[in-house]
């Protein structure tokens, strides 16, 4: 499978050369906006959300034309227009200000007066000692100095305008090109437009990709006098404005088209190859991907492999895997009988920045203050979450070298690489090849254990157990079609383990996390696993998913060998084991967000675990979700409910959701123990056929001998 995919990239970079053209879209429908409000109790909110910032790194940066949404570009002009407000007007001025524009918090004249003096001894300050002192003399003035360092960031890095040219698209998108950016794209050779495109594009255009001459040109000035931006007024209008966007900044295939067939078809191969990072907010409830919803988001994905020449589009957005590596990529046909799905191919490579159906790391722009602590406008004082130019750069070598791993490219504009944690439980990217119909976990073999259903065959007919040692994760494949959640585990021996698991941690640190990559609800049984070198607490972590998952995760396992380190919940209660001694639980069931196995008209969703010893008693540690004792959070801190006692007339309710033998399950064992058994047999037809080669070596080699003796 690999080969293929290094062949299909191979062939895929050698028809498109080196005419590589990035772009940048940030999209976001008024879900950031200024936050400062000195009356609250709580800690602050920056507000300097994801897509803002994006917006301030690409801009310091200029590495590619940016398509961004108005109310992205508004925050990031009245964040600036604060701060400069705050450092050099008077306390009435600013009240009469902020009070026109209706904010509520600046009523009182009193607040302003303390932000502004804050802001300015803050900007003031010369070593860490002076900070630590104005974070304790104001209330809250810990938050507030990271407001303070999250809205100031617009005004220390404004929009140069000697770098950017500024394009309005329509009233809800606005196009910003680097004037250094047609020196910095591959152009072949044959740069000038078509003599058959002549009359309709013009050079400059045609140079870009980019329909600039139809667009309105603004200045800087304009743009920060601008206070009101009509930001879309609604959600339907935001989407509906940017699939219009996407035709009037493109340079499409329908652009190109002339009388000839054939003149057409070498028009849409001169037009660049587009290399996109796009951004915008995910939600799960109701879905929204790059801040749209699945049915634009499908149109986006359909424009971006019908209208332009794609090769790789990156995504970068809240809740990107789970359900929504699936959902916008089926489209259903109602037929007379019945209604079917397809899943459709898309001719570029797409990459998530998470498999994980769950919220992604805040990005920050950071202040390095370094020699000082005083803030300056040079770019070289922060620290940025991306880096844009070694990004697109990247990409386009991995393209052009046919290397399906782009680990080194995704890593420089996501967090997935940069903390052990990250990696482990949540920001794994996910990519899809061009042509195929799914999702592949992105190739970190020192660092992922991938655990398909063909390494699991092999190791079942090969006889040996399966390891995960020295890794931070482990993969687990759940195959489709997904049954509806339930305990019956006679339904997911599709997902079944019929070999050993090894699970072994490095010294100090944590043991591999079990994730699951499966668009909806995943069952799993193990026959035995072997985690002798980690506690019970520590096996329950691994196997926890990430805090924001919300689909339900149940493991089975017959026979689970640990330390054992969990205390019963009176003191009266019997220990089912020795504290800290290596014991083997029998029947473990290990559940986050599922039903509660002792009572499944229980309307609480549970986490915890259940088990069984040798002299068959049972125990239980659950806890609802409800009682916010989630996952991680929680093991973390070693605070696992006690354990209860399960008496046997309750163990026997859930004796039927137990895995025994079926007809099912023993199809499965059996086609994998006939496929051992040809394995065997092939491997001794080959021994014998080595033994063979040697003795006819041996006699050849004799031969040989006796010939040369003659002569």
């Amino acid at each position: 499978m690999k080969k293929l995919l290094v062949l299909t990239l191979l062939q895929f970079a050698a028809t498109i050369s080196a005419n590589f053209h990035n772009m940048i879209v940030i999209l976001d429908w008024e879900n950031e906006r200024v936050s400062i409000d000195l009356n609250q109790k709580e800690p602050l909110i920056s507000g300097f959300g994801a897509q803002t910032i994006h917006l301030a790194t690409a801009l310091v940066q200029e590495a590619a034309p940016i398509l961004v949404s108005a109310a992205t570009l508004k925050n990031f002009i009245e964040r600036a227009t604060l701060t400069k407000d705050f450092l050099e007007k008077n306390k009435i001025t600013l009240q009469s200000i902020y009070l026109r524009r209706n904010y509520e918090r600046f009523k009182q004249q009193e607040n302003i007066g303390i932000l502004q003096e804050l802001l300015q001894e803050y900007f003031n300050a010369k070593n860490q000692r002076e900070i630590t002192n104005l974070e304790n003399r104001y209330t809250q003035g810990k938050a507030l100095i990271t407001e303070l360092e999250g809205f100031s960031i617009p005004y220390l890095l404004p929009i140069e305008p000697k770098n950017w040219d500024m394009y309005q698209v329509n009233e809800i998108y606005f196009l910003l090109i680097p004037k250094s950016y047609p020196k910095k794209i591959n152009i072949r050779k044959q740069s000038k437009v078509p003599n058959s495109l002549r009359e309709k594009i013009s050079d400059q255009d045609w140079l870009l990709g980019l329909k600039i001459s139809e667009l309105k040109k603004v200045t800087t000035e304009q743009l920060y006098s601008i206070t009101t931006f009509d930001d879309s007024g609604n959600f339907e209008n935001f989407e509906k404005k940017f699939l219009e966007a996407l035709v009037k900044v493109f340079i499409t295939r329908t652009d190109v088209k002339v009388p000839s067939e054939e003149t057409t078809a070498i028009n849409e191969q001169r037009l660049p190859f587009w290399i996109l990072y796009v951004s915008g907010h995910g939600f799960d409830t109701p879905s929204r991907i790059i801040g749209l919803t699945v049915e634009t988001f499908q149109k986006f994905l359909r424009f971006l492999n019908n209208g332009i020449n794609t090769t790789f589009a990156f995504f970068v957005t809240c809740f990107p895997g789970g359900k929504h590596l699936k959902i916008p990529y089926e489209t259903k046909q109602i037929n007379v009988r019945k209604i079917q799905q397809t899943i459709e191919r898309f001719n570029y490579l797409i990459a998530v920045e998470s498999f994980s159906f769950g919220v992604t790391s805040n990005y920050t722009i950071i202040p390095k203050y370094v020699p000082s602590y005083k803030p300056s406008y040079k770019s070289e004082d922060f620290e940025f979450p991306s880096n844009f130019n070694v990004f697109f750069k990247d990409i386009e070598s991995s393209l052009l070298q046919g290397k399906p791993t782009l680990v080194a490219a995704l890593a420089t504009v996501s967090n997935f690489l940069k903390k052990e944690e990250l990696l482990a439980k949540m920001q794994i990217p996910a990519i899809r090849y061009p042509g195929t119909e799914w999702f592949s976990i992105i190739d970190m073999p020192n660092k992922i254990f991938n655990l398909t259903s063909v390494k699991a065959q092999a190791a079942f007919i090969e006889k040996r157990p399966i390891k995960v040692v020295e890794k931070q994760a482990l993969i687990l494949y759940a195959q489709e079609p997904f049954e509806p959640y339930t305990y019956r585990f006679a339904k997911i021996y599709q997902n079944a383990l019929f070999v050993p698991l090894i699970i072994k941690k490095e010294k100090e640190k944590k043991a591999p996390s079990v994730l699951t990559f499966a668009p909806g609800p995943a069952q799993f049984y193990f026959s035995s696993v072997d985690a002798s070198s980690l506690n019970l607490t520590e096996v329950i972590e691994a196997f926890a998913p990430p805090i924001y998952e919300k689909e339900p995760r149940t493991y089975y396992i017959k026979n689970l060998k640990c330390f054992y380190n969990l205390e019963p919940m009176r003191h009266d209660s019997p220990q089912p084991f020795k504290q800290n001694t290596v014991v083997t639980l029998k029947d473990v069931i290990i559940l986050f967000k599922a039903e509660n196995p002792l009572d499944p008209q229980d309307f609480w969703k549970y986490n915890g675990i259940l088990f069984s010893t040798e002299e068959n008693a049972h125990y239980a540690a659950l806890w609802k979700e409800k009682d916010t004792l989630l996952a991680t959070p929680l093991l973390e801190k070693n605070k696992i409910p006690n354990l209860t006692i399960v008496q046997p007339e309750e163990w026997e309710k859930i004796k039927r959701f137990e895995p025994s033998p079926n007809s099912e399950a023993q199809k499965i064992i059996e086609t994998l123990q006939k496929k051992q058994e040809e394995a065997m047999k092939r491997k001794k037809q080959i021994k014998d056929l080595s033994e063979s080669l040697i003795q006819f070596k041996n006699s050849l080699d004799q031969l040989q001998g006796l010939l040369r003796q003659r002569k």
